[in-house]
């Protein structure tokens, strides 16, 4: 009878146990949602969970387990391994398939293996953002960069956008050159085109910095001249500078001059259409223009030296 009491009794404390999933180490009462429940009971928690202390050696290789098995939790003491795989002391947890470090801090010295999102939060107050492969994909105008863009702030708030490298402010975005062609004969006491008016085309608001050349050279001998080179800009003339010429005492260098440089700067120039136009005034007797050095017989010059003394004109663009 007594026998049968006891199993009786055995029966009814599995019975009881198969009833309720929960089990409580520390307390009479575990929570219903726990498998295991280590709080205390009266709710005053001096204690707390000692995970294995294990050596592990990378985050690739299961060891000391002898598989990977995902949800298995340990303390690694090691630090070993290399590169992407290696690990450090601290908490690890398995996926199936590898050790993940638990984070312990916000970011720390991880490596990603998917992309961080930000959302709409900030990086700040970093010392170095040091990487040979960020890429920054858009700008915040959501602008997509191609070949030869620059990325550059768009404001002083830090704004990001992708921008052409000529379009940029201080950019160079175009260079013109200009030769004179024909020669010109310029009377005493007039004014001719030496250059005529060539239209080119500012694409914003811009900075021009155009240089002048031009020679005027005696057209007999004995006949010295001098005068004046002009610079024309949509019209209006701009600068001015001196020229002179007289011959050499043996003919060799017949018609001796040289050329008269200029340069002028002009900002703000509107986007648009603009002319330029290099004109010369002779004072003194007839000044010859853009002359063919080989067809008037210049010593020494060959017939690849036609543009030697042409006049010519170069203007460089630049953004503002």
């Amino acid at each position: 009878m007594k026998r049968y009491f006891i199993i009786t009794a055995i029966c009814l404390s599995l019975n009881s146990l198969s009833s309720y999933a929960q089990v409580g180490m520390t307390t009479n009462n575990p929570n219903k949602d726990s498998a295991l429940d280590l709080n205390i009971t009266n709710g005053t928690n001096t204690k707390g969970l000692l995970l294995p202390k294990v050596a592990l050696t990378a985050i690739n290789i299961a060891s000391p387990m002898l598989t990977h098995v995902a949800g298995m939790r340990v303390y690694n003491t090691a630090t070993d391994g290399s590169g992407v795989n290696a690990v450090t002391p601290g908490q690890y947890y398995n996926d199936g398939s590898k050790w993940v470090r638990c984070a312990d801090d916000n970011l720390g010295n991880h490596i990603a293996t998917q992309t961080l999102n930000m959302a709409n939060n900030n990086i700040t107050g970093a010392t170095n953002i040091s990487t040979q492969t960020a890429k920054i994909a858009k700008g915040t105008d959501n602008g997509t960069p191609a070949t030869g863009n620059i990325a550059t702030a768009a404001d002083d708030s830090g704004n990001i956008v992708w921008k052409p490298a000529n379009t940029l402010p201080g950019a160079i975005s175009n260079v013109i050159e200009y030769f004179g062609s024909g020669k010109v004969s310029v009377p005493a006491n007039t004014q001719k085109s030496v250059l005529a008016a060539k239209s080119f085309n500012v694409p914003r608001l811009s900075t021009l910095v155009i240089t002048s050349s031009a020679l005027g050279a005696p057209s007999a001998v004995g006949a010295p001249v001098q005068g004046s080179i002009d610079l024309y800009f949509d019209g209006v003339k701009v600068i001015s500078t001196y020229y002179s010429g007289a011959d050499a005492p043996n003919n060799l260098l017949w018609g001796l001059s040289n050329f008269s440089t200029s340069k002028k700067v002009i900002q703000n120039v509107a986007t648009g259409t603009h002319t330029i136009e290099l004109k010369a005034k002779s004072w003194y007797n007839t000044t010859m223009f853009n002359t063919d050095p080989y067809a008037d017989k210049w010593a020494g010059a060959l017939s690849t030296d036609t543009q030697a003394l042409a006049s010519r004109l170069t203007v460089v663009v630049y953004n503002q």
